[in-house]
């Protein structure tokens, strides 16, 4: 188990998301958070067609770390086929953890929303940024994932699904966020080999603790929903829906956590 830092990551300090960014490489290590592994057949299957089809510059909107672009390299290789691939984010510190695990991935911190890149690709994929963004703003992220697509381009993304009476904000509530801070420092104290300089059962805990408190998404209803938003920027939608199992049930989880969900998986080709 890789070294955890416990203090925010410098890249965070002009975004505010040091609480997601220094917990996420830990969370992640105990298999706590929802990663793209978790659809790894879905970004196989769409990815790997994109592949097939030629269309090999691809551009990751929004990456919490090195597994989106990693999924894209192996999806790619598997076929014989070397991508061209660039990150998109807001944030400094992921766009610095990419740079350096995966050398040959360009990284551009630069908000999609707010500015967009200079060029088109030929694919843009992400994982669960959608329930990150407002309702009343997503059709904003969807004319910007559209406008960096060239005609015939592919989107590949997966979003969360909630229920209808789902509220505006989805947080963990207080039990939950008890629930998730033992869950942290249970799974980090089964862990073998750890280095007793890796980080305290106490920091883990406060870690947890504090990503779980903040974290907030916004929910996504219905399948429809993503057709019509996509639909109306210039995208021909293939939405399914699929019941992902996690670490934990659906009731004691939250937001970006490894919990038991319906999610759907889509791919949308610009027209």
């Amino acid at each position: 188990m890789a070294p955890s830092a416990v203090d925010d990551p410098p890249g965070c300090r002009t975004t505010g998301c040091g609480w997601y960014h220094g917990a996420w490489p830990l969370l992640r290590a105990l298999g706590l958070v929802a990663t793209p592994d978790r659809h790894a057949e879905f970004f196989d299957r769409a990815l790997g067609s994109a592949a097939a089809a030629g269309l090999v510059d691809v551009v990751v909107s929004g990456a919490a770390d090195d597994a989106m672009p990693a999924t894209v390299l192996a999806a790619y290789r598997s076929r014989g086929v070397a991508p061209s691939i660039t990150v998109l984010d807001r944030c400094a510190t992921p766009v610095e953890r990419i740079r350096a695990a995966l050398p040959d991935v360009s990284g551009v911190v630069t908000d999609v929303v707010a500015s967009g890149p200079e060029r088109r690709f030929e694919v843009a994929c992400t994982h669960g940024l959608f329930p990150t963004v407002p309702v009343d703003q997503r059709t904003q992220l969807a004319a910007a994932w559209a406008s960096m697509l060239v005609p015939g381009g592919r989107l590949v993304t997966t979003t969360s699904l909630s229920s209808p009476d789902a509220p505006d904000d989805l947080r963990f509530d207080p039990a939950a966020v008890d629930a998730f801070a033992d869950r942290a420092v249970a799974a980090f104290e089964a862990v073998e080999h750890r280095s007793d300089d890796e980080c305290s059962l106490d920091d883990v805990e406060r870690m947890a603790r504090r990503w779980a408190t903040n974290a907030v998404t916004h929910p996504t209803r219905s399948a429809d929903e993503i057709v019509d938003v996509l639909s109306a920027v210039g995208f021909d939608v293939d939405v399914h829906e699929q019941q992902i199992a996690g670490t934990m049930g659906a009731a004691t989880g939250g937001p970006w956590s490894a919990r038991t969900a319906c999610y759907a998986e889509v791919v949308a080709t610009r027209r």
